[in-house]
Parts: structure tokens; sequence; C-alpha cells
């Protein structure tokens, strides 16, 4: 009788393993990141066949769901949706007799601050994802050398307008205030895991190259801090 019981309590022990296996997830099938001879980043779930391109597994699915992924880069906090105080004391009081076109607005120093901020993006862009994918470095270089390429007209002037409009205290405001409206981008990428920092990197280049956060063409943004008479 205790024989037949200790055989009968070894077979539930291994029906209850054998559903438990059953009802485990699958892992998730891989996925590869194909680097292309001339840069270009691809996911696909199937490795390369061509022996120029160069494929390493990532994971893009967390144990319980999709990855998480930071903010992408081109998500800045708008102007209006900063606190009162982040924007209080930036803009001095207009002197009297000032003509329109040379008194600071606030326009003007959304559009500065928008200048500075992603200047300093391009940057953290750079630098973050040098980092985390010291193989592809090249392709994160020369994203943020065109984008400083293509917009120096308007950040040289940028800098030129807070010199001579800004005194010391405010211009130091305005540049605590870029760095502010980057919070929402820089402290997700930060903390997140290393293959979503890997997909935001890829994410954020292909951005910078195409102009996403170009400042020069930029509604609202290039054009006021050009008008700006100096």
């Amino acid at each position: 009788m205790f024989r037949a019981l200790s055989f009968l309590f070894a077979a539930a022990l291994l029906a209850g393993a054998a559903t438990t296996r059953a009802q485990e997830p699958a892992p998730p099938a891989p996925v590869y990141r194909i680097v292309a001879p001339d840069g270009r980043v691809i996911y696909s779930d199937r490795p390369p066949t061509d022996e120029h391109y160069h494929a390493a597994v990532v994971n893009r699915r967390g144990a319980s769901g999709p990855l998480v992924m930071p903010p992408p880069i081109t998500a800045i906090t708008a102007w209006n949706a900063l606190s009162a105080d982040a924007r209080r004391g930036i803009v001095p009081p207009p002197p009297d007799g000032a003509s329109a076109p040379g008194v600071v607005t606030e326009a003007l120093a959304d559009a500065l601050s928008q200048v500075l901020a992603r200047a300093e993006i391009v940057e953290t862009m750079r630098s973050a994802c040098v980092r985390a994918a010291p193989s592809t470095s090249f392709a994160y270089g020369e994203a943020a050398r065109l984008w400083n390429e293509r917009n120096a007209a308007v950040t040289a002037q940028a800098y030129r307008v807070m010199l001579a409009g800004f005194e010391t205290a405010r211009r130091a405001k305005l540049e605590a205030t870029a760095h502010t409206r980057l919070a929402g981008i820089q402290q997700p990428l930060a903390s997140t895991s290393p293959a979503a920092r890997l997909r935001w990197c890829d994410e954020a280049a292909e951005s910078v190259t195409r102009g996403a956060l170009d400042v020069s063409a930029a509604s609202g943004v290039g054009a006021v801090v050009m008008a700006f008479p100096l």
C-alpha cells in the first residue's frame, strides 16, 4: 500500500512539472541586428546570407512583453509645457523705446532654447550610442557631424544672440531650461536596457540623418534666431 501511494505521489509530481513546462511561454524568436557594408542597420528574424553583412542577435522583447523603449530623440518638451518656474527670469523686460526687431521675446527664448536642446541631444546620441555599439560608432558620429555642418549658421547665430541679448544670469537660466527640455528623453535612456538603448540609437541616428532635428529648416526656430538683428 505504501509503495503504491509513493508511485502515485511521484506520478503526480511529474504530471505537475509537465503541466508547468507546458504553460511556460516559449522564448521569443531571435532577432538579428544586421549592419550593412554602408553602415545601414537592419533588423530581421533571419540571419544574413551575405558575408559582408555583420549580424548580432539582440532581444527586442522583454520577459513579460514588448521591449520598453525610451522616447524618441525628437520628443523634446515644448516650451509651453515647461513649468512657469523653468521659464521665469529668462526674457528681460523690454527697454523703453526699443525697436520691435531687437527686443528679446518669449518666442526668441523658445527658439534659442530649441537650438541648445537639439544640439545637446544630438551630442547625447553620439556619445551614448558610440559606447552602446562601438562596432557602428561611425554611423552615430557621422550623423552628428552632418547635423552640426547643416545647422552651423543657426547655431553660431544663436550663441551670438545669447551673448548680445542676455546678461549672464538670464543666459545661464536659458541654458538650464534647454537641458530641462531633454529630461524626458535622457533620463529613460540612461536607465533603459542595453537592447532598448541599441534600438533607440539606431532610430535616433536615422532621425538625425534625415533632418528631423534640423534647426535651419524648422519653423519658428531657425527663422526666429536668424531674424534677430545684431
